[in-house]
């Protein structure tokens, strides 16, 4: 039985647009798949710089307690004097390492003895502000 020569070369065409659809589907699945790839990424890395935020917060609390607490009542351009705060170790409070990124302190501005805005500079390059408060 021979095919009726109308039809003859219908199957070719139809199997390229096939594949074609196919290809076409299979990329943007892809491409989909490697834009939340890269969302998840950038979500994660984000997550780790809060959390280490948070750790360099925590950080700094603990260390200004004794004659370092002297030193959070002035901004930190002035902590330089030896008149402010004698017994004050500067160093604790200016730079660290948590998470295995390094900070360092830019400005810490307080607020009237109830807290401050705490600037810092991370390894990386990047610039923190945070706003740390207590109760008097």
């Amino acid at each position: 039985m021979r095919p009726d020569p109308q039809q003859r070369g219908f199957a070719l065409p139809l199997v390229l647009a096939t594949s074609a659809v196919l290809l076409l589907s299979s990329l943007s699945l892809q491409m989909l798949a490697s834009q939340g790839q890269q969302r998840s990424r950038q979500a994660l890395m984000t997550a780790q710089l809060r959390d280490a935020e948070r750790s360099v917060v925590m950080l700094f609390q603990q260390q200004a307690v004794g004659p370092n607490a002297c030193l959070l009542l002035y901004p930190s351009s002035e902590w330089k004097a030896s008149v402010v705060c004698p017994a004050a170790s500067r160093s604790a409070l200016q730079s660290g390492l948590v998470q295995d990124r390094q900070w360092q302190l830019l400005h810490w501005q307080p607020h009237g003895g109830h807290g401050g805005t705490l600037q810092l500079l991370w390894s990386d390059g990047r610039q923190s502000r945070l706003e740390l408060g207590w109760m008097p």
